[in-house]
């Protein structure tokens, strides 16, 4: 185990046998790697998504990996943030790990939480106006009773909250204004700055 050592490149010397002091080389002393927030706290289970790590002493080439899943390549934002890509998982809480040679992992007390896939199953109606303002009923498969953040209908890119219903596969949502056309509706969870 390395000794406390100030930040920066040190000389490594070697005595094996108790013999004569050898050179091998530089042991570079780094801040330490430390996990504070995850942005969003969730993700769906069918992976593909990506989470903004904050935290300290993150460097270029980190690895990180989810629960006990596949690890993979982080993309380096700065020394206190990385994106890490989500693999697929099952719904639960799994803890954040992030490692430098995709070996040696440091667990995070941090979690995230992994949430059922929602689907839309039916909408009512399939029409409303370029001005916005309707409202449409969305039947829904796999939403959560304690969603992880407000339940979202996204009309293309555009976001609107829903609201719950007494049916726990209901949402209604108010039609925003858009162009003429289709366009593609999906129901989850935030969508909107900080969730």
């Amino acid at each position: 185990q390395a000794p406390a050592l100030p930040l920066g490149s040190h000389s490594l010397r070697v005595a094996p046998d108790g013999g004569i002091s050898i050179k091998a080389g530089h042991f570079t002393a780094t801040e330490p790697i430390l996990i504070s927030k995850l942005k969003p706290g969730f993700v769906y289970e069918n992976g593909g998504g990506v989470i903004s790590v904050e935290g300290q002493g993150f460097t270029r080439g980190l690895y990180c990996r989810v629960g006990e899943m596949e690890s993979m390549k982080t993309q380096h934002v700065s020394a206190t943030e990385l994106l890490c890509p989500t693999p697929a998982a099952k719904p639960g809480t799994l803890h954040l790990s992030l490692s430098s040679d995709d070996l040696h992992f440091i667990r995070s007390d941090v979690t995230l939480r992994v949430v059922p896939s929602v689907s839309v199953v039916s909408a009512s109606p399939l029409t409303g106006s370029v001005g916005g303002g309707d409202n449409v009923k969305v039947t829904v498969a796999g939403l959560v009773p304690d969603a992880p953040a407000p339940v979202s209908c996204f009309f293309g890119a555009l976001v609107v909250r829903a609201r719950r219903t007494k049916d726990e596969r209901e949402v209604v949502c108010d039609i925003p204004p858009h162009d003429v056309g289709e366009v593609a509706l999906r129901v989850g969870y935030g969508g909107f700055g900080g969730e």
